[in-house]
């Protein structure tokens, strides 16, 4: 069987009017591919954003976290007392409780260059909330027992003027020793670097008995109500504020997508690029469907109905869309993947790109439809004038 015989006679007229205009066809595709790699670029960085903005939430294996008083941003929590644990510890579905501070403070290695880094304190032995990814042989979370120790970012040793593990550096004014290098763990603020609390808490000249965060686990044998156990915890915690972990992530990312520069820039441009795709796929598709104006007059006289019209102009965007879609997707894929290793980064998580197509399509056959009015007035006679 030919493959010609596989295409209905419709089919085959669509494809062979694409064909028969290769630089309309191409202009089309053209415009499709560069909305699918804008909207889904500019979406990337979006979600890098939000994962750079929480991502130590995100990774923390925890299920309530305490904070100062009011604080809906749980990147800035004002110091709360580490005896809060005490309070909660003993409750039957708590399976641990652990403080963790932050700061910032310089450091300096080599004596060299220095730099400004956002420092997490966590406690020892069980080293809760630490980081999550290390680069391949360059340490690992056990180091940080150690009391010296302190990590660094891989992305963040060129400024340090590459560092090895075992260097020595001044951190605050305090001697540590380079124990672990980090792989891709950003911040929008400084430059992430861990240590156990007893270190950072000298390092930032901070009162030993404060923290800024309780990270509370709960059992997994335990039944309990996630709410009912929130509303416990902060009746035992009145003077603090007592989130889920969801619940914090959500405050977080709204206050800062809402309240600050970074977040109000990036949530602009995402729409920006929204409807400046809606119009430049409308405009494209609607463009190629009165370019073949007098193609369709022909087939009108050669006996097409206005739905065989109609139905050749589906057909035709449905082909320019998918086209489109995957040479975008591909171009996307490597600007994707060339953003990796930057200081922002980019994330794009799998449940969007079937969104992001769906978008494409629907945007693609609204501006078709726009060329069908056009289209269905067109008459026979037409084609003589």
């Amino acid at each position: 069987m030919k493959i010609s015989n596989l295409f209905s006679p419709r089919t085959k007229t669509a494809l062979m009017m694409l064909a028969y205009r290769p630089a309309t066809t191409a202009g089309s595709i053209a415009g499709v591919i560069s909305i699918v790699f804008l909207i889904g670029f500019q979406m990337s960085l979006f979600f890098a954003v939000m994962e750079n903005i929480s991502g130590w939430l995100r990774h923390s294996d925890v299920d309530f976290i305490v904070v100062s008083k009011n604080t809906v941003n749980g990147l800035n929590s004002a110091a709360i007392p580490k005896a809060y644990k005490d309070r909660i510890v003993g409750l039957k579905e708590i399976a641990w409780v652990q403080p963790m501070i932050q700061g910032l403070s310089s450091i300096q290695i080599k004596g060299q260059r220095t730099e400004l880094m956002q420092l997490i304190g966590i406690e020892r032995p069980e080293l809760k909330g630490g980081p999550w990814i290390f680069a391949p042989e360059q340490g690992n979370l056990e180091e940080l027992l150690d009391y010296k120790a302190i990590t660094v970012d891989k992305l963040n040793l060129s400024a340090l003027d590459n560092p090895k593990i075992g260097d020595l550096a001044q951190f605050g004014g305090k001697e540590v020793f380079l124990a672990g290098i980090t792989e891709n763990i950003r911040s929008i603020q400084a430059p992430r670097s861990y240590a156990n609390n007893e270190l950072a808490a000298q390092i930032l000249g901070r009162n030993p008995s404060l923290c800024n965060y309780l990270l509370v686990k709960a059992h997994h044998w335990a039944e309990y109500n996630e709410d009912e156990l929130l509303k416990k915890i902060q009746l035992l915690l009145p003077q603090a504020t007592v989130y889920t972990k969801k619940g914090l992530i959500n405050s977080t990312d709204y206050y800062n997508m809402v309240n600050t520069g970074t977040g109000v820039g990036v949530l602009s441009a995402v729409i920006a690029s929204a409807i400046v795709g809606f119009i430049i796929i409308s405009l494209t598709m609607f463009s190629s469907v009165i370019n073949y104006t007098k193609d369709f007059a022909i087939l009108r006289v050669l006996g097409a109905k206005k739905r065989d019209i109609l139905t050749i102009i589906m057909i035709q965007s449905t082909f320019i869309s998918l086209i489109g879609i995957m040479f975008g997707s591909f171009f996307l894929g490597l600007a994707l993947n060339a953003m990796k290793t930057t200081k922002l980064g980019t994330a794009y998580p799998l449940w969007f790109y079937p969104v992001q197509i769906i978008i494409c399509l629907v945007i693609c056959y609204l501006g078709a439809i726009f060329g069908m009015r056009k289209a269905k007035s067109i008459q026979p006679e037409s084609v003589f004038r």
